[in-house]
């Protein structure tokens, strides 16, 4: 990680790990910088639009996502507008935050899209939406692109110059890029070595960085797997990155809303519990849960026929799991969502290689 450079200019300003900043630069960038002429051929062809408009950073401006007005107001953080072709792209940012509460299918909402069209005096607008993280987490909304933040540095040119607008995106461009190209663990590294070693200073490296690369390498040989990156935070267990795990067949494809036998969502889930004792809690568990997912709460206020349904089923995938040849590694432990978990020696020094053949035998 030698040849990214050496000065820390957001660090040293406090506004590292800042969403806005990131947000903030890009939107100047566009509008100072050649930058813009990249960028702009990264939106035409993934909106297929002929998109030759500006930049602008949302302050202020919310538009309602629904005719009541108690309906929740949205501010995409990026907008730009093409007049000539009565285009509108919308951005959302994410740094390390992930999308909130039906955030991307808010503003895919007729009543989000005619206020916004008549707020940049469009008569007939057309939309396209960009969901911009780190890893390319994919939105909630299928009317939202996935893209990553790497494919805007990628836009930035190496030759930049010595204005101070210049030296931002140079860190900029190397920040992004020094997290998209860390390292996979080789497969002699001590585990929790690898998961705790991020750089000093830390820029866009954390745990949560390390554990998606570690979790990458280890379900990239255990074939037929879809997999989800996520992180939770929990007052006992602190920061806990997370991927789960899932062939297409644990998930029921049609879930029968008032059947609970025909309701239901299994997958493994890899957590790391970085609040526990030296932050080495290493944990799989098996998940059994209604799809889509019902909290307690929730899963109460179903009928007595859909909850009995659901019980009867979830009991009987319990059973059968019982009877698996890896049982003796497991403890069947049946709560809410979980059924069974495997705890990760702590005691001894597991190696990469060692996890992945864990990990292959028991799923």
């Amino acid at each position: 990680m030698d040849d990214y450079v050496d000065d820390h200019i957001l660090d040293i300003l406090g506004i590292g790990s800042r969403e806005d900043s990131y947000t903030d630069l890009i939107a100047y960038a566009f509008k100072h910088y050649p930058v813009s002429t990249t960028f702009s051929q990264i939106i035409r062809d993934s909106a297929l639009c002929q998109f030759q408009g500006t930049c602008k950073r949302v302050r202020g401006y919310r538009a309602a996502t629904g005719s009541n007005q108690k309906q929740k107001e949205r501010a995409r953080d990026l907008v730009l507008v093409d007049r000539e072709t009565q285009t509108i792209v919308l951005i959302e940012t994410k740094l390390f935050a992930g999308e909130g509460c039906d955030q991307t299918k808010d503003y895919a909402s007729n009543w989000f899209q005619s206020s916004l069209g008549r707020h940049h005096d469009l008569i007939t607008p057309h939309f396209a939406f960009y969901f911009l993280t780190l890893d390319g987490k994919k939105p909630e909304s299928e009317d939202s692109r996935a893209m990553k933040w790497k494919d805007v540095a990628d836009c930035v040119p190496e030759n930049l110059g010595t204005t101070k607008l210049d030296m931002l995106l140079r860190e900029f461009k190397d920040r992004v890029s020094q997290h998209s190209d860390w390292p996979f663990p080789a497969p002699e590294q001590i585990v929790l070595e690898y998961l705790k070693k991020v750089p000093e200073p830390q820029r866009l490296i954390g745990w949560h960085q390390t554990f998606r690369k570690f979790g990458e390498n280890l379900l990239a040989e255990l074939k037929g797997f879809e997999k989800e990156f996520h992180t939770a935070n929990n007052p006992r267990e602190g920061f806990i990155p997370l991927v789960l795990f899932y062939k297409s067949g644990w998930v029921s494809t049609e879930p029968n809303q008032n059947d609970g036998k025909k309701n239901f969502s299994i997958h493994f889930e890899l957590q790391w519990s970085t609040g526990k004792p030296d932050a080495d809690h290493l944990t799989l568990y098996v998940h059994y849960e209604t799809n889509p997912y019902r909290t307690r709460g929730e899963l109460k206020k179903e009928s007595a026929d859909f909850q009995a349904g659901y019980g009867e089923t979830r009991e009987a995938f319990v059973t059968e799991l019982k009877k698996a040849s890896a049982l003796p590694d497991w403890t069947i432990r049946t709560s809410f969502l979980q059924i069974a978990r495997y705890e990760f020696d702590r005691k001894r020094a597991l190696k990469i290689s060692r996890t992945k053949h864990l990990a292959s035998s028991m799923t």
